[in-house]
């Protein structure tokens, strides 16, 4: 078998491309960075949450208090919730 190296990439390419990008859409290009980066960030916190929220649960389950756990709860989720909105959001206008 060959030995068949990978082509390394041209950043120089890359970043003319940007930059053309840049000078045809000046305002919609950083926009569209944004919203890109903001969705995966907002796509990767959802996973801190289910731990926080198993601690929770874990905490309270020998008590079996659910009502105050609840009160625990019920703010993680709403904020987890207000999180996917806006992702859904930043996703159908980055699209």
């Amino acid at each position: 078998m060959e030995n068949k190296k990978k082509p390394k990439m041209n950043f120089g390419v890359f970043f003319r491309v940007v930059k053309m990008l840049y000078r045809y859409f000046p305002r919609l290009v950083p926009l569209t960075a944004f919203l890109i980066l903001f969705s995966a960030a907002v796509s990767s916190i959802p996973s801190l949450f289910m731990q926080r929220v198993f601690a929770i649960v874990e905490e309270w389950t020998p008590t079996g208090d659910w009502a105050a756990a609840s009160g625990e709860i019920i703010p993680k989720v709403a904020l987890l919730g207000s999180l996917y909105l806006l992702s859904i959001i930043s996703v159908v206008a980055n699209s």
